[in-house]
This record gives C-alpha cells, structure tokens and sequence, in this order.
C-alpha cells in the first residue's frame, strides 16, 4: 500500500511541474479555424512548421498561425495584402533573426520581392494554397543586416504579376 501510495504521489508531483513546462503562451492557431482542413509550409532542413492555415468556421476568410509568433483571422479581400515583420524567427542554423512574411488573397501575385536602399533586392518565397483558402502566403524569409527601405519612393515589398508588372493595391 506504502509503495502505491508513493507512486501515486510522485506521479501527481510529476505532472503538477510538467504542466506549466508543456504550456506555452506562444500564439496557437485560432479556435474558429476550421481544423479539419489545416494547411501548413514545413522549413525543408528542420521540418519547422513555419505557417498553418486553415477555413474561418462561418466567415469567408483564412485563419493562420505565423512561426508560432502571430496568429488571427482575416476576411478575404480580392486584392488585399498583409506584410509583418517578426523578430523571433529561428533559421535552419538554429539562430533567431528578424523576419519577413505575409499573405496576400490577389490570385494575379506570381512572385514578390524586396527592395534595399543599397539598391539590391530579393525574391521572396510564395506558398500558394488553394481550395477553399484561396491565399498565397510569402515568406518567411530571414535578414540580417540589410535594411528593406528603398530610396524610390515605392514599398520595399513588391507584388509582380505572371508578366512582370508591379500589382499596385496588392
């Protein structure tokens, strides 16, 4: 009975200090996503899940989950996009950095790009879902040192369509 009772009470102690090491604040994808129909772009060398995304239950719209880092819904809009920077994102080498990613509904978005002041640019990576979601998410991407502001006047994120042509109001 002794050694039952120790073990019962060990198990008890066990998970009382596992329960707020398993808990995480960090942003989870939210409880009006659709979870039966969750997408997600997986980091090729470290199988991180980088973005999940899924239908909003009842709306007409997208609800995802950003790195772990943001999270939300959003109604879908024909040319609507949306850029975030995020300063926690881990790289395949295990460093954490600052970066880019965003989403975009404009179905004409065949790549995107980023504009330094240097002059430079880079090509962003584009994850297109379809279906019912209907999103493109770009990104994310990792920068260190490089400042995206560039001296033309424009955004430093740029959407282009098939033939080349900046979209303007994506």
């Amino acid at each position: 009975v002794l050694a039952t009772v120790a073990i019962v009470a060990a198990l008890a102690a066990a998970s009382a200090v596992a329960l707020p090491l398993l808990r995480s604040d960090a942003p989870k994808l939210p409880s009006a996503a659709d979870r039966k129909n969750v997408l997600a772009v997986i980091q090729p060398r470290t199988g991180r899940v980088l973005i999940e995304a899924a239908p909003w239950k009842g709306h007409d719209g997208v609800c995802y989950l950003i790195m772990g880092e943001s999270a939300g819904c959003t109604p879908r809009g024909e040319r609507k996009a949306l850029f975030v920077w995020s300063s926690g994102y881990v790289r395949p080498s295990g460093r954490r950095g600052p970066a880019l990613w965003g989403f975009t509904f404009d179905p004409r978005v065949a790549s995107a790009r980023i504009y330094f002041s240097d002059g430079t640019h880079r090509s962003l990576p584009l994850h297109r879902f379809g279906g019912r979601l209907r999103i493109t998410f770009i990104g994310p991407v990792s920068f260190s040192g490089a400042v995206p502001h560039p001296t033309d006047g424009n955004p430093p994120v740029r959407l282009y369509d098939r033939s080349g042509r900046l979209l303007k109001g994506g």
